[in-house]
């Protein structure tokens, strides 16, 4: 399946060691200008075909490759930003979360404004607006039960007001539930504005993706 090897190709590529740890998102740009002609559009670590809705969330939900190993920032020179969503934010080898690849109903509501094909000097004045997510988010009241992998921190207790940005959900057989999969996300400031903090899979009754739906940006 294509999506087994853009995530493969993403995996090995994550585990590369850089002199700069900034230079991690400009040594893929090659890779991705070739990704792009294939399956549309490629950038900052993901896929997107409008025909293939799959790739997009299944590139978003991305982890760190080690369960105790955490993942560490990098800072970026002024004017070439990764935005918090991209595995290419943060050092280290990364993995994805286990996503069946039968029965999965992906949500309609996750919107990117993919740029054009781009060197990154020409990014660097592209606006900041277009290497955002917009999608509807939940407050998340964390579960005994719940899958969650932080990506720079082994304590959820570290993060206050959590929400999580659902992707994707799969019917739990024979039980009235459903296991969600999405991004965990808090505020940055009080704009509407969010940065990614880790992903989860969980369990929720059938109406809790229809309830309380906050509109978010993730940056």
């Amino acid at each position: 399946m294509p999506i087994v090897f853009i995530q493969d190709l993403y995996k090995k590529y994550s585990q590369l060691a850089f002199t700069h740890h900034s230079d991690r998102s400009i040594g893929i740009t090659g890779i991705e200008t070739r990704l792009a002609k294939a399956f549309v559009n490629a950038q900052y670590g993901v896929v997107h075909d409008p025909k293939e809705t799959t790739y997009l969330p299944r590139c978003l939900l991305w982890c760190r490759a080690g369960y105790k190993d955490t993942l560490q920032q990098i800072t970026y020179p002024k004017g070439r930003s990764v935005p918090s969503w991209s595995w290419m934010s943060v050092i280290g080898p990364i993995r994805y979360l286990n996503v069946p690849y039968a029965d999965v109903q992906w949500y309609a509501d996750l919107i990117f404004m993919f740029d054009s094909p781009q060197t990154y000097r020409q990014q660097a004045a592209i606006n900041r607006q277009s290497q955002c997510l917009h999608g509807n988010a939940r407050h998340f009241d964390v579960q005994s039960d719940d899958q969650i992998i932080l990506d720079t921190s082994n304590d959820v207790a570290d993060f206050m007001d959590l929400k999580c940005l659902a992707l994707g959900e799969k019917f739990v057989s024979n039980k009235p539930l459903v296991k969600h999969y999405g991004l965990l996300i808090i505020e940055v400031g009080h704009n509407g504005f969010y940065r990614r903090v880790g992903v989860a899979s969980f369990k929720r009754n059938q109406n809790w993706h229809l309830q309380g739906k906050i509109p978010v940006t993730i940056i």
